[in-house]
């Protein structure tokens, strides 16, 4: 029977149902005792799409998928109007009865004829605890080697009785995401080394209006936004994980993030969601939790970074929502 292999910047209607299907069978950690599962919206390729240029990679057989991966093409902004571009690597999942035989190679020689000339290095992010890591199925059959560059963690606060009526909250501008752009405020320029992606759309991906929280005395800002509209995640007894993400997160002091995530725990739980992730370096964890010692202790969730480039860590935004 005949293997067939699929680029699509948009996956047709009866493969997207053909996919949910599939990812079905795959779970992933939460942390030590908990796991999730994946659930993508109709249009499948658009958590990704919300990122950049962005492509399905299928492998089937007849109709019965045997393999899936997406990827995007961004580009990141450097200091001095310098940029580069990545490609972003995630939602590799191959059949278990497939594994170790030749459906990664066809996914992967089809993306690297996707991706052509326009970019030459790559990152993927895989949550903490997961048994298959990129570094384990790269570097052999014409696959770049992935190795581990940086961690990070996602530090998920409760929005369970948070207001809007605290002092510090009060001073906060919250600004529609179509609406204001950090760099034309004038902001990037405060933190010259402050990297980010372009081409970006978080409303493709958000199912709340993404708001930009913006603190005018500090300078403070970050964007809260969700991914419910593109992807959203389950329980293993089928109930629905509600993450709020605060994202594109600057400042110049830790003291200065307080107020920016007490305003958007209680925006986000207006908006029905239990917790906000906000994802930081690892180096930064204790430091942050030390820092804001009046705010809740929220619970704590790891991820690493893989890439084929070794010296990356100070350079990549990595974002909750876009893991």
């Amino acid at each position: 029977m005949k293997v067939s292999t699929h680029v699509w910047s948009q996956v047709p209607r009866d493969f997207c149902d053909k996919l949910h299907e599939f990812e079905r069978q795959f779970d992933y950690p939460l942390n030590a005792q908990h796991r999730f599962r994946i659930e993508h919206s109709v249009d499948y390729t658009k958590f990704f799409a919300a990122m950049g240029e962005a492509a399905t990679i299928v492998v089937e057989r007849e109709g019965t998928i045997l393999g899936v991966l997406s990827a995007t093409i961004r580009t990141l902004e450097l200091e001095r109007g310098n940029s580069e571009s990545w490609l972003y690597i995630g939602d590799v999942k191959i059949s278990p009865k497939h594994r170790g035989k030749r459906v990664l190679h066809l996914l992967f020689a089809a993306t690297r004829t996707w991706v052509g000339g326009r970019c030459s290095k790559g990152y993927s992010v895989v949550m903490g605890g997961t048994n298959v890591t990129p570094s384990m199925y790269t570097g052999r059959v014409g696959i770049p080697a992935f190795q581990p560059v940086a961690s990070v963690s996602l530090l998920a606060y409760s929005t369970d009785g948070t207001t809007t009526s605290s002092k510090q909250t009060v001073d906060v501008e919250t600004i529609p995401q179509s609406k204001f752009d950090p760099v034309d405020r004038g902001l990037q320029t405060r933190r010259l080394k402050w990297p980010r992606w372009v081409q970006t759309d978080p409303r493709l991906r958000s199912d709340m209006e993404p708001y930009w929280l913006f603190h005018q005395e500090t300078g403070c800002f970050a964007l809260l936004e969700d991914t419910r509209r593109a992807k959203r995640l389950y329980d293993n007894v089928g109930d629905e994980i509600r993450f709020a993400h605060l994202t594109n997160l600057w400042y110049e002091d830790i003291d200065h993030i307080q107020p920016i995530i007490e305003l958007a725990c209680a925006m986000s739980r207006l908006a029905g969601n239990a917790e906000l992730l906000v994802c930081i370096p690892q180096s930064m964890q204790d430091e942050m939790l030390k820092r804001l010692p009046e705010m809740d202790t929220p619970r704590v969730l790891e991820a690493t970074v893989f890439a084929t480039e070794t010296e990356v860590s100070a350079t990549l935004p990595i974002w909750s929502s876009e893991i």
